[in-house]
């Protein structure tokens, strides 16, 4: 009874954070994503990767919901896979968190990664991110399974199928997947604390299978795949892997860093001092392994492989951010406690643990919305924690308004940077307005002209229709609506 309610009481915080997401606007790549691949029959999706914006696994599962969407009229329901998705995420980490650590670390890791912006931000858009989570974690939890002394059949296919599916959802899951299985030797390895190279080699054999299992699904794109890696800079390898490691570490632990920096030095040192010794258990063991492998050796992947993914291709990582975070914590709080002679319940840990947590990352999600519109007046900020789309960003709203006002059947021209066309393509074919396009010039010149202006300017200042730019600025605005605001010039 006492781990059910506290199962719902970590989970509680995430999901409902994340099922006020529901309502939101779709952004850029949500839309192109499902426009161009998700609307798209399943054989076209399997076979098209012109742009890294196919998560291919994903994109499939969400093409029955693109159909509710059509038969239903409304874009909720489009978020409930990544919605469930995000929920199997919390879910699976309590579990592998309390079979493995402990009740208290279960606790204040999900609760951790539920009070994480880059989560909040990524896990509920219409992208694989969510997916790539929950497989990770899933696969991380088969890794460090024990209960079987031996690799047997259900979880030799489970771990081919689970990684065949990471891998196919995006490609760049290949970074955490071989840290996923080199914990997954480590165990095998050290299993009953005696090294057999047979266990190691029996372990490998279901990886092995999920890779060959991948490749098979990415044959038809294999060189589009390829060409999708891009040209890199000139920056050395050590250059680009350390600026890789600092802007996503920088994203995941911009509101928890204060925890991260005085909780870690304190568990590691008091690990190393005395933890260690008492760490026994098998499954223990094998988190040893997987905690370090996870954060660092997604990094070293990427320079092994010459690539230089975006901040937000490491979302995997997350959930053991978060594991690491609830270690540190209930470690520290272990390591005071002993300190003060005193053996805090596990009822205390927990309840410290959460206290910091939520204390630090709690005031600083409520005021997201304000924080995020002061930066993007400056730039199109999406750096993995601050992303212009993240909050109060109403595209439809603003579309809505210039329906309105054209249903009596004015002549009218629409006007948008084409930074921003599949940010108003969705609504704009939802409401009917030249079909998501801009109208070409009427045959008269008394025409009605409405300016959608991003609140910050993108990179490249290209206005789709035939308006001088600087008019368009200056003609008067008919209403704001977040990122977006409304220009009306009259004929």
């Amino acid at each position: 009874m006492r781990r059910r309610l506290a199962f719902w009481l970590a989970l509680l915080p995430g999901v409902a954070l994340c099922a006020v997401r529901f309502p939101l606007d779709l952004w850029y790549d949500e839309v192109y994503t499902l426009y161009n691949y998700a609307a798209k029959p399943f054989l076209t999706i399997a076979t098209d990767y012109s742009a890294p914006n196919n998560h291919i696994l994903f994109s499939m599962v969400l093409r029955p919901f693109y159909w509710g969407s059509l038969l239903t009229g409304t874009d909720w329901i489009l978020r409930v896979a990544p919605f469930l998705f995000s929920v199997g995420t919390l879910c699976l980490l309590f579990w592998l968190a309390d079979r493995s650590l402990g009740l208290p670390v279960a606790v204040v890791s999900t609760v951790a990664l539920g009070l994480t912006q880059m989560f909040l931000v990524h896990t509920m858009q219409l992208r694989g991110y969510g997916m790539s989570m929950w497989l990770a974690v899933g696969l991380a939890t088969l890794a460090t399974e024990d209960r079987e002394p031996t690799l047997g059949w259900r979880r030799f296919v489970a771990i081919a199928l689970c990684g065949a599916a990471l891998l196919y959802v995006m490609p760049t899951n290949l970074l955490v997947f071989f840290p996923l299985m080199l914990t997954a030797m480590a165990g095998a390895a050290i299993r009953e604390h005696n090294v057999r190279v047979r266990h190691v080699v029996r372990a490998m054999v279901p990886w092995g299978v999920a890779l060959l299992l991948a490749a098979a699904l990415y044959a038809p794109v294999a060189s589009q795949v390829i060409a999708a890696r891009g040209d890199l800079s000139q920056e050395t390898v050590v250059a680009r892997t350390v600026g890789l490691v600092v802007r996503f570490y920088r994203a995941a632990l911009f509101d928890l860093w204060p925890v991260a920096v005085v909780a870690v030095p304190i568990a590691v040192g008091d690990w190393l001092g005395r933890g260690r010794r008492k760490a026994s258990h098998q499954t223990k063991t094998v988190i040893e392994w997987l905690i370090p492998t996870t954060l660092v050796g997604p990094f070293a992947m990427a320079a092994v492989l010459g690539i230089s993914p975006f901040v937000r291709n490491f979302c995997p990582l997350l959930p053991f951010v978060a594991l690491a975070l609830g270690w540190s914590l209930c470690q520290a709080v272990g390591a005071v406690s002993r300190l003060t002679r005193r053996q805090w319940s596990s009822t205390v840990t927990t309840g410290l643990g959460l206290v910091a947590v939520v204390v630090i990352a709690g005031p600083r999600i409520a005021s997201y919305p304000e924080r995020l519109e002061q930066v993007r007046q400056q730039r199109r900020v999406q750096d993995g924690y601050y992303n212009y789309y993240a909050a109060r960003f109403a595209p439809s709203r603003a579309v809505a308004l210039v329906a309105a006002e054209v249903a009596d059947g004015r002549p009218y021209e629409l006007a948008y940077y084409t930074e921003d066309h599949y940010n108003l393509l969705h609504d704009l074919v939802n409401s009917r307005l030249a079909a998501g396009r801009p109208l070409a010039p009427q045959a008269h010149a008394r025409r009605w002209l409405y300016f959608f202006e991003p609140q910050s300017p993108p990179n490249r200042e290209v206005i789709v229709g035939d308006v001088p730019l600087e008019r368009l600025k200056k003609s008067p605005v008919v209403a704001e609506f977040g990122f977006f605001r409304v220009h009306r010039l009259a004929p």
